[in-house]
């Protein structure tokens, strides 16, 4: 049986630099919705530029290209399925050469969520690392002070954790992931990563 049509459309505006930006969203009970995304404070429309929607659930993904108006349109109808209340992301990245070759990865899959860049439009990566230290924001770790939400991701048998998130107060988010010995010892915390 087909799906019933549930068309996401929306507007791609980007510049001046190049950048990455994703918007999640959840399916809803009509028949579809407008995601925006903008880029590097989104002054222009953005033409001719790919953009991907990635099924949460079943990690299935649509692409579309913006038109001259900077214009998309996916349906997940195209799907293998989807439901009411299925999370979804939409993104697109707008740079090109060494830039879009830089990627932050959990497990193999791509969670970039920002790109930084200075005032002369060069792009935080690392060849050239943002000159701020996070550090500073998760001093005391793990009793983070300033009000930090901890969530654990717990599947084990033992209660021992898969992985931490903590949500800082300016809703910025960093996970690490935790391995085991076949005796249940912890062995290995990943680096915090931006979630």
């Amino acid at each position: 049986m087909p799906l019933n049509p549930y068309v996401i459309t929306g507007t791609v505006r980007k510049g001046p630099n190049q950048g990455f930006s994703r918007v999640s969203g959840t399916v809803d009970g009509g028949g579809g919705q407008t995601v925006n995304l903008s880029v590097s404070d989104g002054v222009q429309t953005a033409n001719s530029q790919a953009v991907t929607l990635k099924h949460t659930s079943s990690g299935e993904t649509l692409s579309a290209t913006t038109n001259s108006s900077g214009q998309y349109s996916v349906d997940l109808a195209d799907l293998t399925t989807y439901a009411v209340n299925d999370a979804f992301t939409v993104s697109v990245d707008t740079r090109s050469g060494n830039d879009a070759s830089f990627q932050i990865t959990r497990n193999g899959v791509d969670i970039r969520s920002r790109v930084l860049s200075d005032v002369q439009g060069k792009v935080h990566d690392e060849n050239y690392p943002l000159p701020v230290v996070l550090g500073s924001k998760l001093v005391g770790h793990p009793q983070v002070t300033a009000n930090v939400r901890t969530d654990w991701t717990i599947t084990r048998g033992d209660g021992q954790p898969d992985d931490e998130t903590i949500t800082l107060p300016d809703g910025s988010q960093y996970n690490r992931t935790f391995s085991y010995n076949t005796n249940g010892i912890m062995t290995m915390r990943s680096r915090w990563e931006v979630v």
